[in-house]
């Protein structure tokens, strides 16, 4: 995204306010390495997560309704 870094640093602020943005365990996954990063944990993706993680891929899921 085209200024991203610039918007981010405007609106750091307001994120707090974001339902859901507190996620309390997300230091401990921050600094791990990570294969994969999925997006959405819904039917598909919690069927590719579950097929990815049979086969011993370090995964990283994003879910926007935690």
């Amino acid at each position: 995204m085209i200024y991203g870094e610039r918007i981010y640093g405007r609106c750091k602020e307001c994120t707090k306010f974001i339902p859901g943005n507190r996620n309390r365990s997300y230091k401990e996954h921050i600094d791990k390495d990570y294969e994969i990063i999925l997006f959405g944990y819904g039917k598909f993706g919690s069927n590719l997560y579950n097929t990815l993680i049979k086969q011993n891929k370090e995964i990283l899921v994003v879910e926007e309704h935690p």
